[in-house]
């Protein structure tokens, strides 16, 4: 394995006790052209996560376009999105990385139905990569797990989100499922 351009990782914000409804927490970073495949913690968050004092941070990793050459500075844009379900739930499909043209473990916004949370919200795309539910990592949970999660993570859910380019959007919206 290589090592890893610390410029890649990307740490989710803390939520604070009082946030807004609907507010954004963007990240950039330089440089995510190569990819992590589990999530690290420090031992001062293990500790705290033990005290039951706050959520365990992660670092996040970003997929890579296969055109993104090294010499170039790409920006990876992180966000938090807070949605409410409706009626017919938040109004997206998700799909496993792995079972698209993409052939990278994640899960992927595949689709957004009209008049639905997600859709009114504006914020989520095609392609856009979910790396956390409610506080809990994505990072290497399968299509499954990451399903069960947001039907039983309530009401209101917040999404940590990572951004994803056109070149990725085309191969998760063209994905086969299993």
């Amino acid at each position: 394995m290589q090592p890893l351009d610390s410029s890649c990782l990307l740490t989710p914000p803390n939520t604070p006790s009082n946030s807004d409804q609907g507010s954004t927490d963007p990240l950039q970073t330089d440089d995510c052209s190569k990819a992590v495949q589990e999530p690290r913690r420090d031992d001062e968050s293990k500790r705290k996560a033990t005290e039951g004092s706050s959520p365990m941070p992660f670092d996040f990793p970003t997929p890579a376009s296969s055109s993104r050459s090294s010499d170039t500075d790409e920006l990876c844009y992180v966000f938090v999105v807070e949605l409410e379900k409706g009626p017919i739930g938040l109004g997206m499909g998700l799909i496993d990385g792995l079972h698209t043209p993409l052939n990278t473990p994640g899960i992927y916004v595949r689709t957004l139905l009209p008049d639905s949370p997600v859709t009114s919200d504006g914020r989520l795309s095609i392609g856009d990569r979910i790396l956390a539910v409610n506080g809990t990592s994505l990072i290497g949970a399968d299509y499954q797990s990451a399903v069960d999660l947001i039907r039983s993570g309530g009401k209101t859910l917040r999404f940590l989100v990572a951004k994803s380019d056109m070149e990725i959007a085309e191969k998760i919206s063209s994905g086969f499922s299993c």
